[in-house]
């Protein structure tokens, strides 16, 4: 608890990670140093404090991101019925679960809800960043685009504005 000021669910559990299980080479751990002294006296360091805000809107993306996963039994095999062998489910009805109650479906459609809205959140973390100067290479990998040499797809706002754009969060929780 003296440690632990972390914004998110995922990130105490990563720091709980950490502390049970500390890197032993040297390369790592000047490495994580690093990141660290960037991000609280570099450049980087306004992005943090704004990173910061935005993480704690994200909630529990890993738990959210697994139960969701966990809907739909998402590429099982099935017969394509012409020569018999199986090919892969790609179609959502082909996924569906029908006649489920009520209240399962509203958890359902609300954790889907979570998110997408935490990913939303997440996607603007590369933004915060765009104008440091970062020397780190694994802080460059963790805040810049697919396109920059980082880990965020670059393309994750676009997609993540079709589900916005086609899919009614208020009338799906009802």
């Amino acid at each position: 608890s003296k440690i632990d000021a972390t914004q998110s669910p995922h990130g105490s559990r990563l720091l709980r990670a950490w502390l049970l299980r500390p890197l032993f080479r040297k390369v790592d751990i000047d490495r994580r140093a690093d990141v660290v002294e960037e991000l609280v006296g570099g450049s980087s360091a306004m992005g943090m404090s704004e990173a910061r805000a935005l993480l704690k809107k994200t909630g529990d993306i890993e738990r959210l991101l697994s139960r969701v996963h966990s809907m739909g039994g998402g590429g099982q095999a099935r017969n394509n019925g012409n020569d018999g062998t199986a090919a892969a489910t790609t179609h959502p009805s082909d996924r569906a679960v029908l006649y489920e109650g009520a209240k399962n479906t509203k958890r359902k459609v609300g954790d889907f809800s979570k998110l997408l809205n935490g990913l939303r959140a997440a996607a603007n973390i590369p933004e915060l960043f765009e104008n440091a100067d970062i020397h780190s290479p694994l802080l460059a990998k963790i805040v810049r685009t697919t396109d920059n040499g980082g880990c965020f797809p670059s393309d994750m706002k676009e997609k993540l504005d079709w589900f916005f754009d086609n899919f009614d969060l208020k009338k799906a929780a009802k």
